[in-house]
């Protein structure tokens, strides 16, 4: 089995989504295996860069056509409306504590996964349960992962895994979720972008 070339890399085009940026901390213990990486199939991977790291709760407007439709119009049609429904709904939601404990290699990407997914699936319910969101907003995903790298080419996955198994195991990477952001992309995959809203999850007290 081969890999898929991202031909997305660097395309303009607009995204809505929820996520949750990946913090510093979280940025450093995975420098120095995406800088392996790029060294050991340098023609081959392309890594995200450390400031557009992230996992997505929910994508309202996903890139693509999206029907034709004014994404930007679109929003702000109903952004008054879904920012109040957010709102309430993360202001209800306790602190998320997500462990990274799988790296995965796929056709399309290198990611990260965690293992129990529960308490992003239970938020992403709430959303599309209240949220009237267009009919074009695909489904979220039922998994919890962050992708550290693309492919610039097609190489067989053998390689990549190789590459993967002789750097040796990545340290587990936990990140407690205190806020999500709501945010609008320009350059894909989330190369350029900003945050227009944070959501503060319930307080622990």
């Amino acid at each position: 089995m081969t890999t898929r070339p991202a031909d997305f890399i660097g395309e303009k085009d607009r995204t809505y989504l929820l996520a949750v940026l990946l913090p510093k901390s979280a940025q450093l213990v995975l420098a120095p295996f995406l800088r392996y990486l790029s060294k050991a199939l340098p023609d081959a991977i392309w890594p995200m860069p450390p400031a557009s790291l992230h996992t997505t709760l929910y994508e309202l407007m996903q890139r693509g056509s999206f029907g034709g439709i004014d994404k930007d119009a679109l929003f702000e049609h109903n952004k008054a409306v879904w920012q109040q429904d957010l709102a309430e709904i993360f202001s209800t939601t306790l602190p998320v504590s997500l462990a990274f404990t799988e790296i995965c290699v796929s056709p399309d990407a290198i990611t990260l996964r965690c293992k129990n997914s529960d308490d992003f699936n239970e938020i992403r319910s709430r959303i599309g349960r209240r949220l009237a969101l267009p009919s074009f907003t695909k489904a979220p995903p039922d998994i919890t992962h962050c992708t550290v790298a693309r492919f610039l080419t097609s190489v067989d996955m053998q390689l990549v895994e190789h590459a993967m198994a002789a750097f040796g195991l990545l340290p587990r990477i936990n990140v407690a979720v205190q806020d999500v952001q709501l945010i609008k992309t320009s350059i894909q995959p989330v190369l350029e972008y900003e945050v227009l809203q944070r959501f503060s999850l319930l307080s622990k007290k």
